[in-house]
């Protein structure tokens, strides 16, 4: 049994060192290219009991987020003051590269005393930052990209499907 799990051990070293071999033949932007290429979607494990609807929760987009960690990606987040607002700084970067790319994205929330309502919105902030700097959806059944929220309707009428469909750009 202990010669199964030393050939287990020399097979995963030499998987291993084969992709570091890989992610030292590119930076940051390939690695994303390479990343993006992916088509990932974050899990929709969380439910929203207001609207009744899937939404994906920050452990679902630090998931799809970590899949990086295969072409050397790798992001932090926190947060910064700046003119006296707070904002989430979420950073990637590669393991062979100095080079970063970085977004901010803005706290805000009604009141600032209360620690649920800053944890909510930072929550959110993390959440919104993961998918948009490393470029994945969402598997959500029921996006209505946040129409809900606003008062409108998340699925569009026929009339307007038909519309969307039948203008024509010269």
């Amino acid at each position: 049994m202990s010669n199964e799990i030393k050939m287990e051990s020399k097979h995963l070293k030499s998987h291993n060192e084969q992709k570091r071999k890989d992610n030292d033949e590119y930076g940051l932007w390939t690695a994303l290219h390479k990343y993006q290429s992916l088509g990932l979607k974050a899990k929709a494990t969380g439910l929203n009991a207001h609207y009744n609807n899937e939404y994906s929760t920050l452990e679902d987009c630090i998931e799809c987020a970590n899949k990086g960690i295969e072409f050397g990606l790798f992001f932090t987040q926190h947060c910064d003051n700046i003119d006296g607002n707070t904002y989430l700084r979420t950073v990637i970067r590669h393991i062979n590269d100095t080079e970063t790319t970085s977004m901010i994205y803005p706290i805000t929330c009604k009141d600032i005393n209360n620690p649920q309502q800053i944890k909510s919105s930072l929550t959110y902030a993390k959440r919104t930052s993961l998918q948009t700097i490393f470029g994945f959806g969402s598997e959500m059944t029921d996006d209505d990209d946040g129409n809900s929220a606003s008062g409108k309707s998340g699925k569009p009428t026929q009339q307007q499907t038909n519309k969307s469909t039948s203008r024509s750009f010269e």
